[in-house]
């Protein structure tokens, strides 16, 4: 069973604000560190956003009211977690999962969290977005693993993975882009 939502549900267009913030973050940095996580509802937008970037709050705040229309924009942005960021320190490496939502947007994909409002680092992100590809140009179903701080995932180079996944990104348009449709 695959559950799917369309994009003006309020979890999609919440999936689109965090996707539009991570955009952010990567016209800023080659490789951020980004989690966002937004709460939309009853003309309230709350954002936190767990970060190694400067992001500036009004273009947030643009971003925010691009998507969602006029609602109260709360956002709140706090460091990344050290323990976390030591992880991709020397070298790019299978990043935490974040974000424990159910992942409805990625068909037959089991993981511990959900694919919007992350940066590629994130190994629920990238090597999902591998799985999907490598899978529609076999047409068959692939099944990988990977722990946090793995250095190969398929017998490849993480780095390796998370740059296909990059190119799949920038070829549909961005994480905003990404956050209507998922991989299904």
């Amino acid at each position: 069973m695959f559950e799917k939502v369309n994009p003006k549900h309020p979890d999609k267009i919440a999936d689109c604000i965090a996707g539009a913030i991570v955009d952010l973050a990567y016209k800023e940095k080659e490789n951020p560190k980004i989690a966002v996580e937004v709460l939309l509802g009853h003309g309230n937008c709350h954002v936190i956003i767990e970060t190694d970037c400067n992001l500036n709050k009004k273009e947030i705040e643009t971003a925010i009211k691009r998507i969602a229309g006029e609602v109260i924009a709360d956002i709140k942005i706090v460091e990344q977690d050290i323990h976390l960021s030591n992880n991709q320190k020397d070298k790019i490496r299978c990043g935490d999962a974040t974000n424990r939502k159910l992942g409805s947007d990625m068909g037959r994909a089991v993981t511990g969290g959900g694919l919007h409002g992350k940066d590629l680092s994130k190994a629920d992100v990238s090597v999902n977005i591998y799985a999907h590809l490598k899978a529609q140009e076999g047409n068959r179903e692939i099944e990988l693993s990977c722990a946090i701080g793995d250095e190969t995932v398929d017998g490849r180079p993480y780095s390796e993975i998370v740059e296909i996944a990059r190119n799949y990104i920038n070829s549909i348009g961005g994480f905003e882009e990404f956050a209507k449709w998922g991989l299904i």
